[in-house]
């Protein structure tokens, strides 16, 4: 903590995208020479190249890089890029003049304009620092055809507020679709360099020739090395660890940090875990001297006794241990770990910001229509989120890098990448920056605000959400009045798309309930039509088709864009769009939002049955499944209804991990059951779930039915007022489950209902709750 707080009062950050700006002018550059004050520093070196391509991708201008002393004349505008040093001592006057601006920290960079010389300086602190003046430079600069402007008077002292800016970017070989190429990657790492990251993590199928290209731009690499199934306490089984991972180090150039978790995937008892690793850490120091480990206390299936002896044994180790992560399923949170660990030991961050549900992070209350459809996988631009978590959570780190499956995800990078180097910097400015660098939109006002329309359509009901119609119509406009470059662009792409991509799956809900609605009309007359004639119209209702045109050209919108994202013809014959694991937005852009599959199901179970009357008898208990009286209750879990009645939710805003609060989850193993169970009410690990009832008939008893649904198969208790219903058993999914409430419980109107797993299960998952008067 002592170290982050000295590095942020001394880090002069505030001038890192506006400066101190002395006045503005606008001078043409466009025939500028650059002049590169570096002989052999490869980073230094790669600086200039970086400065003189990405000019010419977006002006077709050439610059020529000089690197000897010429005489300077206004006619001729010079860019000279060195360290702060080097500069200093090719020209007195320089020296003083940089000396006067604040001074930079390690990365750091000041960029200074030179009026009288027609020169502009790109000063690093080191050698990495150039490489992020010229990113800060080529961001703020007006690049168009054969034209490069510089509209700012420089007078810039900036340097990162974190030590570790980094950035998971994971390339796998057997993923969903054919991988980036390197020309691919390193123009990625190169974007990401450009906005100050300067460590990239890797995983799975890491290759040498990923690592050199990240070296190249002077980045430190993290490879993530989890460890796998095997023997690893026996002298024979740890030896063949040993082994293999002595083959795999060696294979590959030398990484700055091997990141070991301690669960998802390899979960080992953390004695054993730390008494392996000490072993790596000794074979490390004879292969890879310079690579440290780092962990994190990750499991499925913590206890407190697990993540007791896991940051105990993290606190013994002096020597090998470069820090720890903190990675999603940790079951303490980020201040509990921290009070736990010796104020020596640096913890990183490692936020997932790639899923949008069922996720260490997720969208607070997401629509259960937008779960079913955009999944948890999807393009997902959520720029005030990610500013929040990041902000919350800084005091504690020496700085993060993100957990990323692929690119959908790009936008958010873009936001940590910034808050790292600054976290007083407004997501409007990143997101400016990020359309002006990458899209070449000069005025991108309505772009800021069309992006963080979509993160606004993802707050609240989605029947009834605003901000999707006027979101559209605001991209709608953008979409006419971008250039033909801008419009191609896959980063433009994928925003365009969900803005169709929401307006349709709104109207599409809102179409598909009033069919239900209707469906069930029909069968509430079952008595009159028959069995058969009911449910019949019903199927017709329910598998009617929206032929409103400019709906489904919403959808039409979509698929097309969706395909030009995945063009494997693009470049290189690799498309631009990562699906590591499959993204089912598209795939599942159809899926029924109503009860659709459900209520098909059961029609086939009551033609099926023997007698008019019990057809009938059926049809009136899925008319009625969900209906209660007075002071009784249905809830289906997780829905903002049922969330008023749950006890200590905290603020969001204080645990948006909900490891001390209930969250919702989505998903389920089973197939054709009521959309209620598709969603779950949900506290992750141990913690208590419970339900508060304040208004019951003090006369009356009560019986307590449950479903339990969702991804995990916990051993789970229920107590209603401390009496036990039923003890810790994994219930079956889908199975309603019944209970005799004691009257004396009821007698005074007031219940509290509580749900709890046993220590070490993953979470507690309730789909639907009645509480009915016997």
């Amino acid at each position: 903590m002592k170290f982050f707080k000295c590095i942020f009062l001394t880090a002069m950050l505030l001038n890192f995208h506006l400066g101190s700006v002395s006045g503005i002018t606008n001078t043409d550059f466009s025939n500028a020479k650059i002049l590169l004050l570096e002989d052999s520093n490869q980073v230094v070196l790669k600086s200039g190249q970086v400065l003189v391509e990405e000019i010419q991708k977006r002006t077709q201008l050439n610059l020529e890089i000089i690197s000897t002393r010429f005489c300077f004349t206004e006619n001729t505008p010079t860019i000279i890029v060195g360290t702060e040093e080097r500069i200093s001592r090719f020209d007195d006057s320089f020296k003083s003049q940089l000396r006067l601006l604040n001074a930079t920290q390690k990365d750091g960079f000041k960029i200074l304009s030179i009026k009288d010389k027609n020169i502009l300086l790109i000063a690093g602190n080191d050698a990495r620092g150039c490489l992020y003046g010229v990113g800060k430079f080529l961001r703020s600069v007006t690049l168009n055809t054969n034209q490069l402007q510089v509209s700012h008077e420089y007078n810039i002292s900036s340097s990162p507020e974190n030590l570790i800016r980094g950035q998971g970017v994971h390339i796998h070989r057997g993923g969903i679709n054919k991988p980036w190429g390197l020309i691919e990657f390193d123009q990625y790492v190169r974007d990401l360099a450009l906005f100050g990251t300067n460590v990239m993590e890797l995983a799975t199928d890491i290759t040498p020739e990923q690592i050199n290209i990240c070296k190249s731009y002077g980045l430190d690499v993290w490879i993530f090395s989890p460890n796998g199934s095997g023997d690893y306490t026996s002298t024979a089984g740890v030896a063949t660890q040993l082994s293999k991972r002595e083959a795999y180090i060696s294979s590959l150039p030398p990484v700055d940090v091997i990141f070991v978790p301690g669960g998802d995937p390899g979960n080992l008892e953390p004695n054993v875990f730390f008494d392996f690793l000490s072993q790596y850490a000794e074979l490390l120091k004879r292969i890879r001297p310079k690579t440290k480990l780092w962990v994190s206390p990750q499991s499925f299936d913590a206890t407190n006794e697990w993540m007791d002896t896991f940051l105990s044994r993290a606190n013994g180790i002096k020597s090998w241990l470069g820090g720890v992560v903190y990675a999603p399923w940790i079951k303490y949170t980020m201040s509990e770990v921290r009070a736990q660990l010796d104020p020596s030991i640096p913890i990183c961050h490692l936020p997932d910001m790639c899923h949008i549900t069922n996720a260490q992070y997720p969208v607070l209350n997401l629509d259960l229509a937008y779960a079913m459809t955009l999944g948890r996988i999807a393009i997902n631009p959520l720029p005030k989120m990610q500013k929040h978590i990041h902000n919350l959570f800084k005091g504690y780190t020496r700085g993060s890098f993100t957990y990323s499956e692929a690119n959908y995800d790009d936008l958010n990078k873009f936001i940590w990448c910034d808050q790292e180097w600054n976290s007083n910097i407004t997501v409007e400015e990143t997101i400016a920056d990020y359309a002006k660098f990458f899209l070449r939109i000069d005025n991108p006002a309505d772009f800021v605000q069309g992006v963080l329309g979509l993160e606004k359509n993802l707050e609240g009901p989605l029947v009834s959400n605003a901000s999707i119609a006027f979101t559209l119509d605001l991209w709608k406009k953008i979409e006419t009045e971008v250039s033909s470059s801008t419009y191609q662009n896959p980063r433009f792409h994928m925003l365009l798309l969900r803005s169709y991509y929401d307006l349709y799956q709104q109207e599409r809900l809102q179409f598909e309930t009033n069919l239900e609605l209707q469906a069930r009309a029909k069968l509430a007359q079952a008595g009159t039509l028959g069995s058969a004639s009911a449910i019949n119209e019903a199927k017709i209702l329910l598998n009617s088709k929206n032929t409103n045109a400019t709906v489904n050209a919403y959808k039409t919108k979509c698929q097309s864009l969706f395909a030009l994202l995945t063009d494997s013809t693009l470049s290189n014959n690799y498309q631009w769009l990562m699906e590591i694991q499959v993204s089912g937005y598209m795939k599942n852009i159809d899926f029924p939002v109503n009860n659709k599959d459900w209520l098909l199901n059961q029609f086939t179970l009551i033609t099926a049955m023997a007698t008019e009357a019990e057809k009938l008898t059926a049809i009136q208990n899925i008319l009625n499944r969900n209906q209660t009286g007075t002071q009784e209750y249905y809830e289906d879990m997780g829905s903002p209804e049922s969330l008023t009645r749950v006890a200590g939710i905290d603020d969001w805003s204080t645990d948006p991990g909900t490891l001390r609060a209930p969250r919702v989850y989505f998903g389920s193993g089973s197939a054709k059951i009521p959309i209620a169970q598709r969603r779950q009410l949900t506290t992750l690990y141990n913690f208590p779930l419970t339900m508060q009832y304040n208004d019951l008939d003090k006369n009356a008893g009560y019986k307590l039915r449950v479903i339990y649904e969702g991804l995990f198969n916990s051993n789970v208790k229920l107590e209603v007022d401390g009496a036990l219903m039923h003890n810790y058993f994994i219930p079956n999914k889908g199975v309603q489950y019944e209970f005799i409430i004691p009257v004396e419980l009821t007698s005074d109107g007031i219940v509290n209902i509580t749900w709890q797993a046993l220590e070490g299960q993953t979470a507690t998952q309730v789909a639907e709750l009645w509480l009915i008067k016997r």
